[in-house]
């Protein structure tokens, strides 16, 4: 037997530094290099650049393996919940995590895409193709992660009968899922206006370079601000997770099943007498 790790609890804490990195990093690059306006400026575009946008691309990929952990450890937790005194209670729970795991696994997937497919600048058909896809990535990140997150704060309100949260720690996530889901359906509503007065004020800048002078700059600013404040939570909430994971460790095993280790040595003895038989 093997221990994979008995410090799974960081893994919360590592997702949350990771993300704060991967957006951070970029935007710091990109502000002295002097590639977007200081004040608020999309994630996206931050890493339209380079070489912030290869950076983005490489961190963005550590935080989708880490993140796909993080929801496999999860699943891992609550099957392996055993109890006698609440069994409807239990079966909801294993019910919700079956259900949440292909919402987590579609954010994660979304992650990648917008990881892969960066916001182009220019107007190149190529380019035009790749923000598509790049958006729809997004689409698929935020969506997927809102149904994924609001499935674990069901489950956690059912799981403080159980003793693995409190009723607090379940106030602290419907919030922070309420913020994530707000920010997230209303900020792309925000950028398509935004980018509607930006398009009609016949601005020569670049939309990365969008500041107060052009038009559309505080929905610009509306949409840009729900866009963080959707990635924080992304983050804030896989964080809380932390105290949940000190309660259990990952160990992956070998185990020789005898049997079946007979099964092929007979076959391979089998096969072997009747080449024998053919060969005489």
């Amino acid at each position: 037997m093997a221990v994979f790790s008995r410090a799974i609890h960081l893994l919360p804490l590592l997702w949350l530094l990771l993300i704060v990195v991967t957006i951070f990093t970029p935007y710091i690059i990109a502000v002295s290099l002097d590639h977007v306006y200081p004040f608020l400026p999309s994630i996206s575009k931050t890493a339209a650049f380079e070489p912030e946008g290869s950076i983005f691309g490489v961190l963005m990929t550590f935080v989708a393996f880490f993140g796909l952990m993080a929801i496999f450890c999860r699943y891992l937790q609550l099957e392996g919940i055993q109890g006698d005194s609440e069994k409807d209670t239990l079966h909801k729970v294993k019910r919700l995590n079956k259900v949440s795991v292909p919402f987590g696994v579609s954010c994660i997937l979304g992650v990648v895409i917008v990881a892969n497919f960066r916001s182009p600048l220019g107007k190149q058909h190529s380019a035009i193709v790749r923000g598509k896809v790049h958006d729809a990535g997004t689409v698929l990140l935020l969506f997927s992660g809102v149904l994924y997150y609001c499935f674990q704060t069901l489950i956690s309100y059912h799981a403080v009968k159980l003793g693995l949260n409190t009723k607090c720690m379940f106030y602290f996530r419907l919030a922070v899922s309420c913020i994530l889901t707000f920010t997230g359906v209303a900020y792309p509503f925000f950028k398509w206006f935004s980018y509607t007065e930006f398009s009609g004020s016949k601005s020569s800048i670049k939309v990365a370079n969008w500041s107060p002078d052009n038009g559309g700059y505080i929905l610009h600013v509306a949409n840009c601000t729900g866009e963080w404040i959707a990635c924080l939570s992304l983050a804030i909430y896989a964080a809380s997770f932390y105290k949940e994971f000190q309660s259990f460790s990952v160990e992956v095993c070998y185990v020789e099943d005898k049997e079946m280790k007979e099964d092929r040595n007979g076959d391979y003895k089998k096969i072997k007498q009747n080449t024998d038989d053919e060969n005489e």
